[in-house]
């Protein structure tokens, strides 16, 4: 007598077999007693411990009211001086510093006297001063006697040659220059409104320090305005580590070289002020530890006229945002990423190329290369057999373009620089998303896979991204594994588990994702197992063709035979759609019973006995993932020791309603049926040992089977295995 529970309801579900794809597819502020707050129209000042803040659109009668009281003068950000500024600070007797790096100073037409008779006055921060709209600078520090400092981060004299100027300077006798120029009664005009030493002229402005090294962290930190001679200093310095544009530093107009031959593994500008920029070529050259760059989604603007070179050798940089970047100021965008080894992914979907003449070696020696993608407005064609164009992709041996075009070494120039079709082959790639191919997993359980492009989806969205699967009204839910895409690593996986019986079944997937602009999108796709199965034939590799086969029978016998023995009854071909065909019959299987049995003989079950344990059952349990299920009844009062192991390693049985005590070998994938499992049961009368694979199970179903339905799906499941065994080992 078979010690075997009949095929359990567990009514089965999908079943597993090779690991792997199968082919292609709380405080307060309280304000001081004695702070005043007062405001007119847009514009308001606050005055506080001698300190008078302003905002807003100020006025100078708004300000004159502390002449005699404010001891420092500072502009908070978003306020805007007015037009006529003459006079605006002058005879404040007690102040001492005047700090309007963060005013907006666009619309001042007249600094005329602006800062004069001002006896304590010791510095004025006039960093980032727009003199765009300046017309008179006359006796603007006039008799400041105590001014040692003047902030500035451009030269004005060259812009203000014919300005009204006189004794702009006049009686600053303390007055330094940031190289030690010092005052000279001589020269008193807009020609000393220059940063001291800059082009190896003298002047009587200075530049503020914009760097600061922590020598414990590596971490070098700019802000303000930075000058390129301050961040020179740090050139081939092994002990930056890390370079962060604090928020509120503002990059030079020209940033060629900036950071060149930096040793820093990560560089972080996203929050950089580039508005000034015009000049960008070169500015990461030889950056070869540069592992993190961070870019904000404007870095290049159309003011930018240079970008040639940028990242050049930047060897150990695997990818760079450059999503939103404005080129339509640059003409030359040659040796933009020569030589970035590491280089795997890039997206210059916003590049638009109107302007641009050249191209040579842009992405020479970007081995590691494999994507990048463009919009649009790229076009490069008048490019295409030019020497402005030579070498473009030389040596980007990895690159493949949207629609699977490869690299050709004989095809480097323009000519590839489109995005790929089949119509016409190129190396670039189309931001999308849709759902592209499918395949089927056979791992613990039979998945079907969805491939889906996601290339449209932001990286720091992709995680949002999931898929509804819907089969027979039962719902399973994929969420975004960035490890699983497909072999170019181009698609997304999503893995739907499915039910043997549930292979020709409409699988109805929903796609959810998010935008740039943060909302959703979903998008639909109907497919089915059964239709994947077909695609194969029998001009496919005969293991292939083999394993599709034994898929496709285990399929459908297993049908037929839980149609009728399942212990919650449904009706085939209304509860489940029907296989079509299927390629093994009755007759094959009844004819290969004796080879089937002598296959397997070695793999019988053996129980030995346990005088505490009355009965052992076990059941091969087809569901989602395939499972032994060992269920043990223990002899009537027996409340003793009760432990037991699984291939060495101790498990907790489950306790059934009526009582016995149930282990489970879980998980099993087909290739494994095979593997016998060691169960171990201690009691206080002894150790048992027990020893069952799945194949021990189907063994006993084909040596005497319960009807030919149970017989032709333990056949099918046992061709099946062999079949995975042989693709494995092909």
């Amino acid at each position: 007598m078979k010690n075997v529970l009949k095929r359990t309801a567990a009514a089965v579900m999908a079943f597993a077999a090779v690991s792997g794809a199968l082919f292609p597819a709380g405080s307060r502020v309280i304000p001081a007693p004695e702070t005043v707050l007062t405001a007119e129209a847009a514009g308001s000042v606050s005055f506080s411990k001698g300190i008078l803040k302003l905002s807003g659109e100020v006025t100078r009668e708004q300000i004159s009211a502390y002449k005699n009281t404010a001891t420092g003068i500072t502009a908070e950000p978003g306020t805007v001086l007015p037009a006529d500024s003459s006079a605006i600070f002058s005879g404040f007797t007690k102040v001492e510093t005047i700090d309007l790096c963060m005013a907006d100073t666009s619309r001042v037409t007249s600094l005329r006297e602006a800062f004069s008779s001002c006896p304590k006055l010791i510095y004025v921060d006039l960093t980032g001063f727009d003199f765009s709209s300046l017309a008179d600078t006359s006796k603007a520090f006039y008799n400041c006697s105590k001014l040692t400092t003047i902030y500035a981060s451009d030269d004005w004299s060259p812009a203000l040659r014919d300005i009204k100027y006189d004794d702009m300077f006049a009686g600053c006798t303390s007055l330094v220059g940031r190289n030690g120029r010092a005052y000279s009664q001589y020269f008193t005009g807009i020609s000393m409104a220059r940063i001291d030493g800059h082009e190896e002229l003298s002047g009587y402005f200075s530049t503020k320090e914009c760097t600061s090294l922590d020598e414990a962290t590596g971490t070098l930190t700019l802000f303000g305005y930075v000058y390129e001679n301050d961040v020179a200093e740090y050139i081939r310095d092994d002990r930056v580590k890390t370079v962060i544009a604090e928020n509120g530093a503002v990059l030079p107009a020209n940033c060629s070289s900036l950071f060149s031959n930096f040793r820093a593994e990560k560089i972080d500008l996203s929050n950089a002020d580039v508005s000034r920029v015009t000049d960008m070529s070169y500015m990461f050259t030889y950056c070869m530890n540069m592992k993190t760059l961070i870019l904000h989604d404007h870095f290049i603007t159309d003011k930018v006229k240079k970008v040639g070179a940028m990242f050049y050798c930047c060897e150990s940089l695997p990818t760079v945002d450059l999503s939103g970047a404005d080129i339509t100021g640059a003409k030359d965008l040659s040796f933009m990423f020569y030589r970035c080894d590491s280089l795997e992914s890039l997206d210059l979907t916003s590049f638009n190329t109107v302007n641009i003449t050249e191209t040579r070696q842009m992405f020479y020696g970007c081995k590691a290369l494999k994507t990048v993608f463009v919009g649009d407005n790229w076009n490069t064609d008048w490019l295409e057999g030019s020497v402005y164009s030579k070498n473009m992709f030389n040596g980007c041996t990895n690159i493949v373009g949207g629609n699977g075009t490869v690299y050709d070494k004989t095809l480097t120039d323009a000519g590839c620089a489109h995005i790929d079709s089949a119509a016409d082959p190129g190396y670039f790639s189309r931001r999308e998303v849709s759902f592209k191919t499918n395949s089927m997993t056979l791992g613990g359980s039979i998945s079907l896979n969805f491939y889906v492009a996601l290339t449209a989806v932001p990286d720091d969205r992709l995680d949002d991204t999931y898929v509804e699967f819907t089969v027979n009204g039962k719902k399973q839910t994929a969420k975004l594994d960035r490890n699983k895409m497909n072999s170019k690593k181009i698609y997304y996986c999503f893995n739907c588990k499915l039910s043997s019986v549930a292979m020709a079944d409409d699988v109805k997937a929903v796609l959810t994702y998010y935008t740039a602009d943060g909302k959703a999108h979903k998008l639909n796709k109907v497919f089915t197992a059964e239709t994947y199965l077909n695609k194969f034939n029998s001009n496919d590799d005969k293991t292939t063709f083999d394993l599709i086969k034994g898929i496709n029978d285990y399929g459908y016998y297993m049908q037929k035979y839980l149609s009728v023995h399942s212990a919650s009854p449904w009706k085939l071909g209304v509860d489940h759609k029907a296989m079509k065909k299927a390629y093994a019959d009755h007759s094959y299987y009844n004819g290969n019973k004796s080879a089937y049995l002598s296959e397997i003989n070695g793999l019988q079950k053996s129980f030995g006995s346990n005088s505490n344990i009355e009965k052992v059952n076990y059941t091969l349990v087809l569901d989602s993932d395939t499972s032994i299920n060992l269920k043990f009844k223990k002899k009537s009062g027996y409340t003793g020791k009760f432990t037991v192991t699984v291939d060495g390693n101790t498990v907790s049985p489950k306790t059934l309603s009526d009582g016995r005590l149930q282990v489970t070998i879980a998980n099993i994938s087909a290739h494994k049926l095979g593997d016998m499992h060691t169960v171990k049961v201690t009691t206080a009368s002894g150790t048992t040992t027990y020893k069952v694979s799945a194949l021990s199970y189907v063994y006993e179903c084909i040596n005497a089977p319960g009807d030919a339905l149970e017989y032709d799906a333990m056949c099918a499941l046992y061709e099946y295995y062999k079949a995975t065994i042989a693709y494995r080992n092909k």
